[in-house]
C-alpha cells in the first residue's frame, strides 16, 4: 500500500480521525518524522446527493507554510469519504466525487 500519513487519504475513503468528528471539533495533528502539520477543523453540516454530511477542512502545514488546504465531505453515519477538494499550494484545485464513482 506505501507510506501513509494520519490523513490515510490520499489513497482510500476513510481515517481514522473520521470516526471522532462532532461539529464545532478542531484538532491538530503533528507528524514529526515529516515536520507536517495537520490542523482539522469541522466546519459544519452539509448535504451530498441527500447524505448529511460532516464538512471538514484540513490544513497542511509542512516546516509552518501551508503545504495545501483540502474539504472533505465525510458521510455522517458511515464516516467515509464523499466528496474531496483540494487547493495545491500550486494555485491548482483537485477535486473528487465518491458519489459519482462506480
Amino acid at each position: 500500500m506505501g507510506v501513509m500519513d494520519g490523513l490515510a487519504t490520499d489513497i482510500g475513503f476513510f481515517a481514522y480521525w473520521m470516526l471522532g468528528l462532532d461539529e464545532g471539533l478542531r484538532w491538530q495533528m503533528i507528524d514529526e518524522a515529516s515536520s507536517k502539520v495537520h490542523k482539522i477543523d469541522v466546519l459544519g453540516m452539509d448535504e451530498v446527493d441527500e447524505m448529511q454530511c460532516f464538512k471538514v477542512r484540513v490544513k497542511e502545514l509542512l516546516h509552518g507554510r501551508v503545504n495545501r488546504v483540502r474539504q472533505f465531505w465525510i458521510a455522517a453515519d458511515k464516516r467515509i469519504v464523499i466528496k474531496e477538494e483540494t487547493d495545491l499550494s500550486s494555485g491548482e484545485t483537485v477535486y473528487r466525487d465518491a458519489v459519482s464513482c462506480p
